[in-house]
């Protein structure tokens, strides 16, 4: 799309370098008003399901870590539930497990300000 991301955060009113630790956080509505801000700009509507796709466990910080070194996928998923608020205080994971099958919710908001962790800005748009 040829777009510079750290301009864009920065002509959206945000300092780029919040963005390099994920460890920091941004509330819910400030991110989703940068991705509306950023898709009006790259004239992208599904830009957040772009960045979405490239998303990984490193996005959870420490808790990531902590599930990829887990001994087990099992292990792993319990894990993030067990651990996501420490890195992300509006998203509530759950793990529902029937025998050989385990099937992770989708994480829901749990306060009208909650706060999402700030994915990296390496790369272009």
């Amino acid at each position: 799309m040829g777009a510079d991301p750290a301009a864009l955060i920065a002509e959206a009113q945000l300092d780029p370098a919040l963005f390099d630790d994920p460890e920091n956080t941004i509330a819910f509505a400030e991110m989703g008003r940068l991705l509306e801000f950023c898709a009006a700009r790259t004239a992208c509507p599904h830009l957040g399901l772009l960045i979405g796709a490239h998303g990984g466990l490193h996005v959870l910080g420490a808790v990531g870590k902590l599930a990829a070194c887990s001994k087990d996928l099992g292990s792993a998923l319990r894990n993030i539930v067990l651990y996501l608020h420490l890195h992300d205080r509006g998203a509530v994971p759950t793990l529902s497990v029937g025998g050989a099958r385990a099937r992770p919710s989708p994480m829901s908001s749990t306060s009208p300000t909650p706060r999402a962790p700030r994915s990296s800005t390496t790369g272009r748009c």
